[in-house]
């Protein structure tokens, strides 16, 4: 319902989702798991951060899939 209304609102700021990725992936890092999800993830989370969005709600990456898919996924 946030994305969809574009309130982006800190509850849980992107800048921190973003720290945890970056722990989770030296957590893992030499494993032989393979983490593509992870990857595209933290693709979108440092495009996020690139463009600003750090003290947003984490769900302010959506307005990077946004840019990439070239149409809102929201109203408005």
């Amino acid at each position: 319902p946030t994305i969809i209304k574009g309130d982006y609102t800190p509850r849980f700021k992107l800048k921190l989702a973003h720290k945890d990725a970056k722990l989770a992936e030296a957590l893992f890092a030499g494993g032989s798991v393979p983490l593509p999800i992870h990857e595209h993830a933290r693709s979108l989370l440092d495009a996020a951060m690139d463009a600003g969005y750090g003290e947003e709600d984490a769900s302010a990456v959506s307005r990077i899939v946004e840019q990439r898919m070239g149409r809102p996924i929201r109203k408005g």
